[in-house]
């Protein structure tokens, strides 16, 4: 019979056609660094919304440039320590500016019903973590109604929403040289009549009304302050994190706070681990993770666990290359 191959052997004839173990260790470490997630895996038990399909299919048949308006759709994930309850599809594609679904959770039973924030990664600040997020709009027939009246969506993020003298900076913007706004003007078209868009006739008391609504004491304040809209009871978040804690006093804490609380700390948790990128800290999402499947968050559990395959990935890529 053929004669049995010994791990000499096999890594002598690895060598003879130029690949080490090393180097087949170092592709497959960074495949697993570059794999996009799946949609499955970031919508988890949501479906994509009807609008959001249509969009994708005149994008897909050229019928239709989103970017006129500032924003393309796109497929990304959320990046520990961003909140985990969201689901990213668009972008506007500078300054890892996103906008995404926020489910608080799961508690919406459609993404037709989810609220749409905006992140923008260039302005995110420890000492501020609300800087970077903004409540863009109740839901995404809603971002595509503001989106085409106001033709631009960074005119409610650089500024308080409430207060914005909208039909204002709307002129300034289409006084600018560098804009087409027939072209603009022509996307806007298409989207009010697919859509059957109306537009909102006081965007200032639009926000003001919502924002009032996500601070109310029945939703949970966070840091990032998107707040989290859970069921209205009474209860309240019964003991606050502050600090760093080690693995055994982190799992005390979530074994013994109520469920507001670790809804609070999973949201929050990134303001005070501030290194998860660093296998030091590898144990907070470990932890999470186990919680969050405890309390039955599994789209949440799944795509932080997809996030620590990544970052597992390229910690031992670069130990291993260096």
């Amino acid at each position: 019979g053929p004669k049995k191959q010994t791990t000499r052997t096999i890594r002598s004839s690895q060598k003879l056609r130029g690949i080490s173990p090393i180097m087949n260790k170092l592709e497959k470490l960074w495949e697993d660094f570059l794999t996009p997630i799946s949609t499955e895996l970031l919508y988890g038990k949501y479906k994509k919304t009807e609008a959001l399909l249509e969009l994708e299919e005149l994008v897909r048949k050229n019928a239709i440039d989103l970017e006129v308006l500032g924003f393309y759709l796109d497929q990304s994930m959320p990046y520990a320590s961003q909140p985990i309850d969201i689901i990213p599809f668009a972008t506007t594609g500078t300054d890892g500016t996103y906008f995404a679904f926020l489910t608080d959770f799961g508690i919406y039973t459609s993404l037709d019903e989810a609220p749409i924030i905006m992140y923008c990664s260039a302005d995110f600040s420890y000492s501020d973590p609300s800087a970077s997020y903004t409540l863009f709009a109740k839901n995404l027939k809603d971002f595509l109604t503001i989106c085409s009246q106001i033709l631009t969506p960074y005119l409610v993020y650089e500024s308080d929403p409430r207060h914005t003298d909208f039909t204002h900076q709307v002129q300034e913007f289409i006084e600018d040289d560098f804009i087409d706004i027939l072209e603009i003007q022509k996307v806007v078209k298409l989207i009010r009549n697919k859509f059957n868009l109306t537009e909102i006739l006081n965007l200032n008391a639009y926000y003001t009304q919502w924002y009032s609504q996500r601070e109310a004491t029945t939703c949970i304040k966070t840091l990032d302050g998107l707040n989290i809209n859970f069921n209205p009871i009474e209860e309240k978040p019964d003991k606050i994190f502050h600090t760093l804690l080690n693995k055994e006093q982190l799992i005390e804490y979530l074994s013994t706070v109520n469920i507001l609380s670790r809804l609070k700390f999973y949201r929050d948790y990134g303001q005070v681990y501030r290194d998860l990128d660093k296998e030091e800290f590898f144990y907070v999402l470990e932890i999470i993770i186990k919680f969050l499947k405890d309390d039955n968050f599994l789209r949440e559990a799944h795509v932080l666990e997809f996030d620590l395959k990544k970052k597992r990935a390229y910690y031992l890529y670069h130990k291993l290359k260096h």
